[in-house]
């Protein structure tokens, strides 16, 4: 009876002590997003790909990372993502933002795995990014006389601006933020009283001649991803008044369709009777 309970509590110890140890993964099995990929692209690429960033799309959640897998591939194979313009190599900068080439690999075996995501209890919990200001709110904010437009072909553009600095004492800069302008805001709000946002893009402002707006961009000119249209406004003499045209651009038929059935130029006349009105009181 000695030896059998002797094996038996043996048994039993061994059984509690595998409890709450977790099995290593098999090196040999593909990548997972949420064990692998989520912690590289959090790391390297998220301080830009997130919503709100400079980059035209987030890669935060599983569901964006695999839509562009191959993209990933191919971008961070030729070392064009993450970007990092300095020569790499001795000496090493501080931050220095760029992936090993066993990190690139992973990427490339993930893809032809077909990205799997994994376990979700694997995936670590996203970044976080302060809205607004990157730096947090700064002690100065300067705005630079004249607007200049960064044309959208994709080239590296180096220019200084000449910004007045309403100081008369010494400064010593830590941190400087840059903040690229736009912003258009509007506002749809059906007849029941359901709002419906929509953020875009001034493409240009000419005071009293035309006005050019699009939701194809985001603010700081960055791309969206579900553009609708692009409206014109033009201003023009008109015998002793002005002429006023509304023009509107879809990306295809069937949203210029979409459009017109929600009333845009039944609901955009009303607003210009409306502006009328406000003239004439003027």
């Amino acid at each position: 009876m000695g030896p059998t309970r002797t094996a038996s509590a043996l048994a039993l110890a061994l059984v509690a002590g595998f409890q709450g140890v977790r099995v290593a993964a098999d090196p040999a099995a593909p990548p997972t997003f949420n064990r692998t990929i989520a912690p590289l692209l959090y790391r390297n690429c998220a301080v830009c790909h997130h919503p709100g960033g400079s980059a035209p799309f987030s890669l935060l959640t599983y569901q964006e990372a695999k839509k562009r897998d191959r993209q990933i591939t191919v971008v961070t194979e030729s070392r064009f993502m993450p970007p990092w313009l300095p020569e790499r190599g001795a000496p090493r900068l501080a931050r220095e933002r760029g992936l090993t080439s066993d990190e690139i690999a992973l990427l490339r075996r993930w893809y032809e795995a077909g990205a799997p995501e994994g376990d979700p209890a694997d995936r670590p919990a996203p970044p976080r990014f302060a809205e607004g200001w990157a730096l947090g709110a700064p002690d100065l904010e300067l705005e630079a006389p004249e607007a200049y437009v960064l044309p959208a072909e994709g080239r590296d553009v180096f220019r200084t601006l000449i910004i007045p600095i309403p100081t008369t004492s010494k400064r010593y800069v830590r941190a400087i933020d840059l903040r690229p302008g736009g912003i258009f805001r509007t506002t749809m709000r059906s007849p029941e009283g359901k709002e419906f946002p929509n953020i875009g893009c001034y493409l240009e402002v000419v005071p009293n001649e035309r006005l050019v707006w699009t939701d194809a961009l985001l603010p700081g000119y960055r791309p969206s991803e579900n553009p609708f249209f692009t409206a014109m406004i033009l201003l023009e003499t008109h015998g002793t008044g002005t002429r006023y045209t509304a023009i509107g651009l879809h990306r295809d038929e069937a949203g210029r369709k979409q459009h017109e059935e929600m009333g845009f130029q039944e609901g955009w006349g009303k607003a210009l009777d409306q502006l009328v009105g406000v003239a004439k009181r003027m």
